[in-house]
């Protein structure tokens, strides 16, 4: 038989003396990549506000799907706050401004912490501003590939500052939720 666990020590963290059943039942999920629920996580950082009007209406558009969702702006947000929900939600979007001809430092910064982690079965869609190249988006969409998370191919790329019409996000929410399942 098993040997009873009295204790279970993380590689960072806290030891766990009692609840310990449940705590490995947390950690099988996350390691198969299991949610108890579908929902999003929405992460972004911006520059001159264009990016985070993206993310507030992809927000309000799925919410009104009955969808849950959380946003983070990176800027401001505990990257373990965010990791944590990374791994409850069933899709993360990921949007960055275009700065340099590449991706936010804010954002890179989070997809390298979240590529190490490597988050399983979970669906994503790859979204940014930007004013004259535009390369933030494709470059999201590759280092989430790389983890293995199915990307739609559709990006949501706005040039300056979007407009009402740039905002119609409705057809690729739906293809979203497909995927979720």
């Amino acid at each position: 038989g098993a040997l009873p666990i009295d204790v279970m020590c993380t590689a960072h963290g806290v030891c766990w003396r009692s609840h310990i059943p449940e705590i490995i039942e947390k950690y099988t999920k996350w390691c198969k990549g299991e949610v108890d629920e579908k929902s999003v996580l929405i992460v972004y950082d911006t520059m001159w506000g264009s990016t985070e009007k993206i993310a507030k209406v992809l927000a309000k558009e799925i919410n009104h799907r009955g969808i849950p969702v959380k946003r983070f702006n990176l800027t401001t947000a505990d990257y373990s706050d965010v990791i944590t929900e990374a791994m409850k939600a069933k899709a993360i979007l990921i949007g960055s401004p275009t700065l340099n001809n590449g991706l936010f430092p804010t954002v890179a910064e989070y997809l390298s912490y979240q590529k190490g982690l490597k988050p399983m079965n979970k669906v994503g869609i790859a979204f940014g501003s930007y004013g004259w190249s535009g390369q933030a988006a494709q470059e999201i969409a590759k280092i989430m590939k790389e983890t293995k998370i199915d990307v739609l191919d559709e990006l949501i790329k706005i040039k300056f500052v979007p407009k009402p019409e740039d905002l119609d996000f409705k057809e690729i929410i739906d293809k979203l939720i497909e995927k979720m399942g």
